[in-house]
């Protein structure tokens, strides 16, 4: 299977939900030929799991198992960061720290700040301070979780007013985001 033909049948699998097919499509990128192949089966895998694909359940330990796997064949800020991403999910906060922190320094995507602001406003070194510059960091770029985290820290900070002024802009905005930036708008990771 050549790279090209795993990533048709990739998108052909996500585009029609079919769980069962991307973990199929996953389990022949590991045992192909192509070593390099290897990390992405783990990779493809470990996401069918954490989000529950079609008829694929959800299962947060499994897409950890797969994405050490993914991680360990070719560390990097994306493997790196889908792991910390599935520990946070776990409440496992300390090696999802590691993870995401790894990941940032790498240059994971700015989409991370979502998954920084998540683990600054309920991980057990609470620092909303941290969370909302994080969070910041991702709303200037018009993701919506990270809109909605920002508001959440203020509220929690007692800064009733702004948060709702903000919440008010982005209401009337939000349409004319979704229309500018796309699905990345509302993005949940």
């Amino acid at each position: 299977m050549t790279s090209h033909e795993s990533f048709a049948e990739d998108a052909a699998a996500l585009k029609e939900r079919d769980g069962v097919k991307l973990i199929r499509v996953a389990q022949k990128l590991i045992e192909s030929e192509q070593e390099p192949l290897h990390a992405s089966g783990y990779l493809l895998r470990g996401g069918a799991f954490e989000y529950g694909v079609g008829d694929v359940e959800k299962d947060l330990q499994e897409a950890v198992a797969n994405y050490r796997k993914s991680a360990a064949l070719n560390p990097g800020p994306i493997p790196h960061w889908y792991l910390g991403r599935a520990l946070l999910k776990q409440g496992r906060f300390e090696e999802a720290n590691d993870f995401l922190t790894l990941a940032n320094s790498e240059g994971a995507p700015m989409d991370i700040h979502v998954d920084l602001g998540r683990l600054h406003e309920v991980g057990p070194h609470l620092d909303h301070h941290t969370a909302a510059r994080h969070y910041l960091m991702a709303a200037l770029r018009g993701r919506r979780p990270a809109i909605n985290g920002y508001i959440r820290v203020l509220r929690a900070n007692g800064k009733k007013i702004r948060a709702a002024a903000l919440d008010g802009f982005f209401l009337l905005m939000a349409p004319l985001l979704r229309l500018l930036i796309g699905k990345k708008f509302e993005t949940e990771f």
